[in-house]
């Protein structure tokens, strides 16, 4: 029974300047339960007919059956494993391997039970609540391999799953992936350059020419139960046996007190260099108020300007008693806390807005880049005659000098997001939206942090300059009324408070950090 026909289907890529044709009259089928393998250089169109195959491009003519339905009208029932294995770092096997699942609405617990048996059947078993990057590459193959085999796919699909891989892993995973695909009764369309690979695990060889790809002909094998036997090089299986062997021997040493030794070693040398980076910090510290006091006391700078650390916190503490010092720090704080929030979040939001929409980001990018390069801080006088001096224009100050620059940093980081994650997203059939929320907004997480960083500086500074111009309370205002008395013990009070509390905001983001990526 024809499980997937192909006919007459052409593809051609259209720029303003040229038009590349990659695939021409291409005619082929696919029976139930079969494995064939297209081959050909670089080029030829062999991953596009895949990604036609699977629906995530459309065919500029011709046309592609699954079970005699065309893809067209319908999202095909597809599986694609791609050229790397793409699990998402910040996401668990488990959820990995679960993720088209609920993607397609599918995630039930039969289907999450059958999805972890299938991990335990092709070897990881235990590996479900560990996080990519702790596992191999050969491992993480198999865990692609069963995230594509957990929707239960008509056709898969693989895209050269295994040229990333060493010698001995790929011929592993090759045979596993071949009994696997057999055991299962799957149909499955390898893309290859490696003529010995097609040739073990394939039925069929379908030969494509160079560009533009065109079908030229095919090649039949007889079908063995394990399709390794048509491995021909005795040497080579010894090799590889042996290899395998001589791995799985490694796999149960176990470590030796040297070890041990070096191990305990390295953590004495890591606890030793943190000891020592604190030290310096400390000294560092130590130092530069010590040396501030004693210059200012041996008068090699002008007291009545830089004030001494003893005056400074003498006022601290005159100050904190009469309760005037709270209420100018939690005003200010308030201020710069919200200013924070906010324009960080109406950042992200437009970000957003520009990655979803092609067009307004078009549209709207000279201005960004106008209104990036422009000083906010000038426009403090233009805010306060138009929103009138108050809490809500030192509050727009402190959002806006942080809102811009957040929308760029972001949206740049979305479009550098690897495509791949949403190629293999689209196969399972997700939508925009579910895209964002699986691969764009996870995988932009380490630079929407680094913003975060920048905007504690930022909202400071628009804070304090909004309350230099109209407040009557806050840190600002104790600025530049210490400025105006001439009293420079309360500016650099003032100051050191609030390198204080940034460094705190600056802590306070540097621990979410933490919290949100849980795997860089």
């Amino acid at each position: 029974m024809t499980k997937l026909h192909i006919q007459d289907v052409q593809h051609m890529y259209l720029t303003t300047k040229s038009a590349t044709t990659a695939l021409e009259h291409i005619n082929l089928s696919i029976e139930e339960g079969e494995f064939v393998s297209f081959l050909g250089p670089s080029g030829c169109g062999k991953t596009t007919l895949l990604s036609i195959i699977a629906g995530l491009i459309e065919p500029s003519s011709g046309s592609v059956t699954i079970d005699g339905e065309n893809i067209g009208t319908s999202v095909p029932n597809i599986g694609y494993m791609l050229q790397q294995d793409y699990l998402f770092p910040w996401k668990t096997i488990k959820e990995n391997i679960l993720l088209g699942l609920e993607i397609r609405g599918q995630l039930t617990d039969e289907t999450e039970k059958k999805a972890l048996l299938l991990l335990k059947e092709i070897g990881l078993q235990g590996v479900d609540s560990l996080y990519p990057h702790q596992l191999s590459g050969g491992m993480r193959q198999r865990v692609a391999l069963v995230r594509t085999l957990a929707i239960d796919p008509a056709i898969l699909l693989l895209d050269e799953p295994f040229s990333a891989l060493d010698f001995q892993t790929k011929l592993k995973l090759e045979e596993l992936v071949s009994k696997t695909l057999m055991t299962y009764q799957k149909t499955a369309v390898l893309v290859t350059h490696d003529i010995g690979e097609a040739i073990a695990m394939s039925s069929r060889i379908f030969l494509f020419s160079a560009k533009p790809g065109k079908s030229q002909k095919y090649l039949r094998f007889l079908l063995f139960y394990e399709p390794f036997l048509r491995l021909k090089h005795a040497s080579t299986l010894s090799i590889t046996i042996y290899l395998w062997t001589y791995g799985r021997s490694l796999i149960n040493l176990k470590p030796t007190s040297s070890l041990n030794t070096l191990h305990e070693s390295y953590l004495r040398k890591v606890r030793g260099e943190k000891r020592l980076v604190l030290s310096v910090q400390m000294v560092i510290f130590l130092a530069f108020f010590s040396f501030w006091e004693l210059a200012s006391r041996l008068k090699w700078i002008d007291p009545l300007i830089f004030s001494s650390p003893t005056k400074v916190w003498h006022l601290f503490l005159i100050k904190l008693a009469d309760g005037s010092l709270a209420e100018h720090i939690g005003f200010t704080l308030f201020e710069t806390v919200l200013g924070f929030i906010l324009g960080t979040l109406l950042g992200i939001l437009l970000a957003t807005a520009l990655w979803y929409s092609t067009r307004l980001a078009n549209i709207l990018d000279p201005y960004l880049v106008i209104l990036n390069a422009m000083p906010k801080v000038a426009l403090g006088p233009i805010l306060i005659v138009a929103i009138g001096p108050g809490f809500f224009s030192i509050l727009t100050m402190g959002t806006i000098i942080s809102v811009i620059i957040t929308s760029i940093v972001v949206y740049t980081a979305f479009k550098e997001v690897d495509p791949n994650y949403i190629k293999l997203l689209k196969s399972f059939g997700a939508t925009k939206t579910r895209c964002f929320k699986e691969a764009i907004l996870p995988a932009s997480m380490p630079a929407i942090i680094s913003t975060f960083k920048v905007n504690v500086g930022l909202s400071w500074v628009g804070v304090i300059v909004g309350e230099f111009l109209v407040s009557s309370k806050g840190l600002g205002y104790m600025i530049i009324y210490g400025f105006q008395v001439f009293n420079f013990t309360l500016v650099l009070l003032s100051l050191l408070l609030i390198a204080i509390f940034a460094t705190i905001m600056y802590q306070g983001v540097a621990y979410l950090e933490k919290k949100l990526i849980r795997r860089s």
